[in-house]
């Protein structure tokens, strides 16, 4: 069985019924990770509550046996891209060496009341811990303190690939696409990888129109139906004329990818439900879907309800079981459905030692459906 352990730090910890990191194996994930002060209060000074957040994610590293350099990769959420310079400040603070920092993702996004950011942290903290190998590519790094590509292990995060080449972009979205995934074969090939090594993908698009675009390129990229990474698309508001970009984690070297399926909840684009890469699982997109007949229930608890229910069931098509996994993200279409996740999460994970790590933020959810979950699980083999 793999290492699990659960973490909090008093007056830090999340109100909601969820753990504020959890370990599993040798990675340490954490829920949403604000700034806040030992007392549980918000500042009100955006450059303090940047520096309490990041600290948080050192002394939770710290916890688990590992240090700062155990970070392996950060997002950022902002309540508004302004407050990007602090993001920067503090991560040259912590991380001076430009070829010694974590990967990195910032956005702009829903936070909670009073909060300008909300982070979440993956870390290693076994015997890679610290062990960080920095990749760049001219043109295409960013200009920010951000490594584009950031190896620990054999775990390759990249941060936010971008449609350009020597520091421009096309404008046409399908340019931009082939761009980007060009990008990101250079990236892996880098650090000694292919295609075949990305594991998960979250792909960005500004609207609908670029959807049918990115289910072309992955077709012709990954052609097997049964050998594609997972795969998470969101449609958020982009700068200027760019229409697209990603992120994506990649498990180098060992086997191939292993798909998983369950029929009325996979997807019908060409996106698997769930890729296993190493002992690593990862999700697609999972909504509450009823087996066989994909209905969704009309009852928002029902459909929250049965979402949880479907991870459960791809976790144990993997061999795994509830406590492996790691951290699971819920969209919700707006707040007040907070209620229900925390129901039924409740009823989920009833075990408050094994839950896993767990943000919920407001998004755009297609299709009517009000959530949508993706998740990681550390299984034991």
């Amino acid at each position: 069985m793999a290492t699990i352990k659960t973490f909090t730090i008093a007056g830090v910890a999340s109100t909601a019924p969820v753990p504020l990191a959890v370990q599993r194996g040798d990675l340490l994930f954490t829920s949403g990770v604000m700034g806040k002060e030992a007392d549980g209060s918000i500042p009100d000074d955006p450059g303090r509550q940047m520096e309490l957040a990041f600290q948080h994610m050192i002394t939770l590293a710290e916890m688990a046996g590992g240090n700062k350099d155990s970070i392996a990769h950060i997002s950022v959420v902002l309540s508004d891209n302004v407050h990007r310079d602090h993001v920067n400040e503090v991560t040259i603070k912590h991380w001076p060496d430009a070829n010694n920092r974590p990967a990195r993702h910032s956005e702009q996004g829903s936070t909670p009341p009073g909060a300008i950011v909300e982070c979440y942290m993956i870390a290693d903290v076994g015997a890679n811990s610290g062990k960080r190998k920095i990749y760049e590519i001219e043109g295409v790094s960013h200009t920010a303190p951000i490594p584009l590509g950031m190896q620990m292990g054999n775990l390759l995060f990249s941060a936010t690939i971008q449609p350009r080449e020597t520091g421009n972009a096309p404008e046409d979205p399908e340019e931009q696409i082939t761009l980007t995934f060009k990008n990101t074969q250079d990236l892996l090939a880098l650090a000694g990888g292919t295609m075949d090594d990305v594991a998960h993908m979250n792909t960005f698009i500004r609207d609908a129109d670029v959807r049918k675009a990115l289910n072309g390129k992955i077709r012709e990229t990954f052609p097997e139906d049964d050998d594609r990474p997972a795969r998470h698309t969101y449609q958020v508001p982009m700068n200027g004329k760019t229409a697209f970009n990603l992120e994506y984690i990649a498990v180098l070297g060992g086997e191939n990818r292993t798909i998983y399926e369950i029929p009325g909840v996979s997807h019908n684009a060409p996106i698997p439900l769930a890729v296993k890469k190493g002992n690593l699982l990862f999700s697609s997109t999972v909504m509450g879907r009823e087996r066989d007949t994909r209905n969704v229930p009309e009852d928002p608890q029902e459909r929250i309800a049965l979402a949880l229910q479907n991870i459960k069931d791809i976790v144990a098509l993997a061999g795994g079981k509830p406590e492996n996994i790691a951290r699971i993200k819920v969209g919700i279409a707006e707040g007040a459905l907070r209620e229900q996740v925390n129901a039924a999460w409740l009823n989920a994970f009833p075990d408050e030692a094994t839950r896993p790590a767990r943000s919920v933020s407001e998004a755009f959810v297609p299709d009517n459906a009000l959530f949508e979950c993706d998740f990681i699980a550390v299984l034991d083999n």
